[in-house]
């Protein structure tokens, strides 16, 4: 899949929700840096899964 001229492999939303959390959509295996980019956000996800 490619959009704005990069080839993408995998995809997963991060939006920063009113309370300064983050909330992970469809997220996608935690390497070491996709954590440290999530986490360089500021605060973490919440520990929350929900299966559709």
């Amino acid at each position: 899949m490619s959009a704005l001229g990069m080839q993408l492999t995998s995809t997963m939303t991060v939006i920063r929700l009113g309370d300064g959390s983050l909330l992970l959509h469809s997220p996608v295996a935690m390497t070491p840096e996709r954590r440290a980019a999530v986490e360089a956000l500021g605060r973490g996800p919440r520990a929350q899964h929900r299966s559709a």
